[in-house]
This record gives structure tokens, sequence and C-alpha cells, in this order.
């Protein structure tokens, strides 16, 4: 017998010597099967990363030379940045257990972003004003254009009284012939111009409402970090942080998991966890000590602080720095340096992180544990060798999207659940 299982050892409600007999078999339960973290236990699936990664790659390059063109999309990626760590304070209260979800880490690419094209596109426009007076007082330029005539638009229509004989005549239709043919050019000039002129306006006002939006967008995510970055402090004042590990191997009538391959931190034996069952979703669960959790609490405090510390970096430099710099092949050097490379190695890192949890059990759970069972029907004990591993990819997708999307819990779920 296992010398840290005695009689009067509690596992659940029952002593240890209720299973005795049924230990001493030392049988097994069966194939090895599945443990996954619980609702918001994985770190942002390295599959949702790699699609996002992909985008920002050659976003990030013509952010560098030609960021003119990818102004939409940087938009675009911010929003949907900023709508799902919304929803992961949301989902899970900023709580330290669910770490994993609501850590604001992926912001740091987006803020850069908005950054650059708030005060790029001030610059740009600068000699026509603010971009608030241009967002503004412009919106008026959809129903009554405001643009001065480029020159004098009067036709003269000069009409001849015929005096005398044919010759007259003819020489009056010659003239009006001219004067209709200039006419057709003048007004084919100013239309040509006219139309440019409307583009140019059209480009400036959605340039200044980028911009505008871009502002917006930027304190946003600032207040995100910011928010994050207290509740990650606060979070580290934890100390008995739990996490839940669930399997289908301890769904059926089982009330104690005994850790075979590791010992606890403050014994030389196994520990013996109770577990939680979830019928409707067929597995049953243990509560593990989250020590992912305290890692990543403080990993969030560090990089959080370290993101905020680059922006203020880049703000200077796109107030500062040299418009051109010939020695790097005339790239303009105001650019969100710091959060551009730090942004897209944090988005990396995230996802060679996620790749390795999806493949490995937490340290505080073997792979070879017992598994004790009790039918209160018979009141019947049962003991059997269990063999689980990690859940992998799936195992990570639905334990990061159930923390994400719990706030929508009807609807996620189901209205029965």
């Amino acid at each position: 017998m296992d010398g840290c299982l005695r009689n009067d050892t509690s596992i659940g409600e029952f002593h240890f010597g209720s299973w005795e007999s049924a230990f001493a078999l030392n049988l097994a339960c069966g194939d090895s099967m599945y443990m996954r973290p619980s609702v918001g236990g994985a770190v942002y699936p390295w599959v949702y990363l790699v699609p996002i990664i992909i985008i920002h790659g050659p976003v990030l390059w013509e952010r560098i030379y030609h960021w003119e063109k990818v102004q939409v999309i940087a938009l675009g990626l911010a929003i949907f940045t900023m709508i799902t760590t919304i929803m992961g304070y949301w989902s899970t209260n900023c709580a330290p257990e669910q770490v994993l979800v609501w850590m604001p880490l992926t912001v740091t690419l987006d803020a850069g972003a908005m950054m650059q094209l708030y005060f790029l596109i001030s610059d740009l426009d600068r000699e026509y004003g603010s971009v608030w007076s241009t967002a503004f007082k412009s919106l008026n330029f959809w129903n009554t254009p405001g643009r001065k005539p480029l020159g004098d638009r009067e036709r003269q229509v000069c009409l001849l009284e015929v005096q005398e004989g044919e010759l007259r005549e003819i020489q009056r239709r010659q003239d009006e012939e001219e004067q209709q043919q200039d006419g057709e050019r003048r007004q084919g000039k100013d239309a040509e111009e006219n139309t440019a002129l409307g583009k140019m306006q059209a480009e400036r006002l959605k340039r200044a409402w980028t911009a505008v939006i871009a502002l917006f967008a930027l304190l946003v995510l600032l207040v995100l970090q910011t928010c994050g970055l207290a509740k990650a402090i606060q979070g580290l004042r934890h100390k008995d942080i739990k996490v839940s590990w669930c399997s289908p191997i301890l769904e059926n009538l089982v009330v104690g998991v005994y850790n075979r391959g590791v010992n606890g931190a403050t014994t030389n034996c196994p520990d013996i966890f109770s577990v939680k069952t979830d019928s409707n979703k067929g597995i049953g669960c243990v509560s593990l000590p989250g020590t992912r959790q305290k890692d990543w609490l403080m990993v969030t405090v560090v990089i959080l602080s370290l993101s905020l510390v680059c922006e203020l970096f880049d703000l200077l430099t796109l107030l500062f720095a040299p418009v051109k710099i010939e020695k790097l092949n005339g790239v303009d050097l105001r650019r969100p340096w710091c959060t551009m490379f730090g942004g897209i190695a944090i988005l990396i890192g995230l996802a060679i992180v996620s790749g390795y949890h999806s493949m490995y059990l937490p340290g505080e759970l073997s792979k070879s544990i017992w598994i004790f069972r009790h039918d209160p029907s018979s009141n019947s004990f049962g003991a059997c060798v269990g063999r689980v591993h990690a859940a992998g990819l799936r195992g990570a997708v639905l334990a990061w999207t159930d923390g994400l999307l719990d706030f929508m819990h009807n609807v996620y779920l189901g209205p029965d659940n």
C-alpha cells in the first residue's frame, strides 16, 4: 500500500479504508483521456493569433513605407482588439484566476498604430486647419459645396442684328458656332477642375474622420491598458488562486483524485483533489493551484509597464523626430518603432506560449492518477489508475472562448444551461 494513504486519510467525505481492497487490485480505468482547463483557463489560442499576425505583418511593412494605404485596415484591427479586450473584461470581471483571457497584452501594437494615424494625418493636412475643424465643419460639404469658383464662368451671348445681305448672316452664324465651342471647352475644363476639387475635399474629410476615430480608439486602448495593469497588480495579492481542470474520465461517480507522480508543495505525499462533476457537459473537474495564472499576472504587470513606456517613447518620436533621414533611404523617422516591433513580438510570443501550454498538463498534475469512485445507490467503492493527457488546441479554444463569451451566457450555451 502507498505509505501516504492510510485508513484515516480523507478522500471526499470518506476515509481511504473504504477503498483499500479496491486500491490493492491496481486496476486500470481504461484508455487515456484528455484533461483541459475550464472556463478562462487558457491563453489566447494560437489558431486565433496566427491569422492576426499574418494580417499585421504586411500592414506593419506598409505603415513604415506607405502608411496612407493602410489607414482603414489599421483602424479596423485596433477596433477588433478593443472589442475583444472589453469582452474579456466584461466576461471575467478581471478575476485573477482568469487572467489568461483578460490580460490586454495584444493592445500595444494597435495603440502605436492609432498614434501614428492621428499625428501623421494631422501633419499632412495642417495647411487646411486642424483635423477637428475639417471633420466637423466640413459636414456641409456633402450637401452644399463650399468651394470658390475657379474663374469667370459667365457666358456671353451676342445677338447680332442682321442689317443686310447674306454675307453678314453667314458671319453671324460662324461667330455663334465659335462661341458655342468655346463655351463647351470652358465648361469641360471647369467640370474637370471641380471634380478634382471634390475628390480632394472628400479625401481630406475621410482622413480627418480617420484621425478623430483613431484618437478616440487610442484613448480607449490606453484606458484598457491602465485598468489591466491595476487589476494585475491587485491579482498578485491573491495568495490562493485556484483553477479548474476537467476531463470525461472524472465524470462518473468520482469523488476524489490521487495525484500519483507529483508531490504536494508542503508534504512529501501527492495531493488528493476533490472532484466536482458537470453532468450536462459530461466531465468532472478538479481544482488545482493556479501557478500559470500567478506567473501570467506578473508577466502582465511587466509587459504592460514596458508597453506604456514604449508608447510614451513613440509619442515623443512622432512629435519631435526629424521628417526625413537620408541614411535610412529616405524613410520617415516619425514612426512608432517601439510599439510596432514590440507589439508584433508580443503576439508571436503569445502564439508560441499558447501552443506549448496546449500540449502539456500543468505542473501540479501528473499523467497517471488514482481515481476513487463511490456509488451511493449501492454504497459501493471502486478505485482504478487513470491516465490523462493535455487536450491540445481544442482544449485551449474551448477554455479561452468560454471565458471570453461568458457575458452572453444564455446565447452562447443556450437558455436551458
